[in-house]
């Protein structure tokens, strides 16, 4: 088995982290999953402070959601193709090591923000790899 694996450790958590520097005095959450996903039981078990709606993939901010911060899925595919191109040039898959994504993508989409009344904070902004606005 080979191949990448999309998830980071401890993502769920710093998720909710840039999501309290936004809403600090919010104080339930609620986390959508799929239980049938691998993913869902390390998320819904990470300890999570409280959030406005992030994701963790672009495409949903791109989509109009608020904030994402995950994997960066292009990178993801460009791995994915080198590892097919070694596959296909007689590479064993059991040689090649299951990576796990290095760059992560802070997004931000200020239209969002400003729909909803919500300031995100300079500091925050500074620190997005993208904002939409």
């Amino acid at each position: 088995m080979t191949g990448i694996a999309p998830y980071v450790a401890g993502l769920p958590a710093k998720q909710m982290e840039f999501a309290r520097d936004i809403l600090p005095g919010v104080g339930k959450v609620g986390l959508l999953t799929n239980i049938a996903d691998p993913k869902a039981l390390p998320q819904r078990n990470s300890r999570l402070p409280p959030l406005p709606s992030i994701y963790g993939y672009t495409a949903h901010v791109s989509a109009g959601g608020l904030m994402s911060y995950g994997v960066n899925l292009l990178w993801c595919f460009h791995r994915v193709a080198y590892y097919v191109d070694k596959i296909l040039r007689g590479e064993r898959p059991a040689d090649l090591p299951v990576e796990f994504p290095s760059e992560l993508m802070l997004v931000i989409n200020l239209n969002t923000a400003k729909a909803l009344g919500i300031t995100i904070p300079p500091a925050l902004l500074a620190r997005a790899d993208q904002v939409i606005e």
